[in-house]
């Protein structure tokens, strides 16, 4: 049987690979791993119109939570890939749960890079990069 294809990272490369195999006609197994509860979802408008109100969730997904199992991709999200095993083919996930690969595709993307200074961990200071952090900033 084969393992088909893993994606570790749940961002808009992520979605986009796994979007063009199903378009390409591969029709093996895509596993899209992301460690945000989210589907995958644009970035750029969280910090202009999502944060001022003028778009919400669903607008800024890529695609509707139904478009995953309706193209047969299974999307794990809120997972972390903290192994890979080159040698055996396989990721391990920090839930415990392993995936064996034919082909393994790393979509990390970035992190924030955070301020090395005093009083960056103070309350008020905030970062922009996921929805998760969009959302509070939006609260506060």
């Amino acid at each position: 049987m084969p393992s088909g294809v893993v994606i570790v990272g749940g961002g808009q490369a992520g979605y986009q690979t796994a979007a063009s195999l199903r378009t390409e006609g591969y029709d093996g197994p895509v596993f899209l791993i992301g460690d945000e509860p989210h589907a995958p979802y644009q970035r750029p408008p969280l910090s202009k119109a999502f944060v001022l109100g003028k778009q919400d969730q669903a607008r800024i997904a890529l695609r509707p939570e139904s478009y995953y199992p309706d193209h047969r991709i299974e999307w794990l999200a809120g997972q972390k890939a903290v192994a890979i095993d080159r040698a055996a083919r396989r990721v391990r996930l920090e839930s415990g749960v392993q995936l064996d690969y034919d082909t393994l595709v790393l979509a990390l993307g970035a992190r924030n890079r955070t301020l090395p200074i005093a009083g960056a961990a103070l309350d008020g200071v905030c970062y922009l990069r996921t929805l998760g952090e969009a959302i509070e900033i939006k609260q506060r």
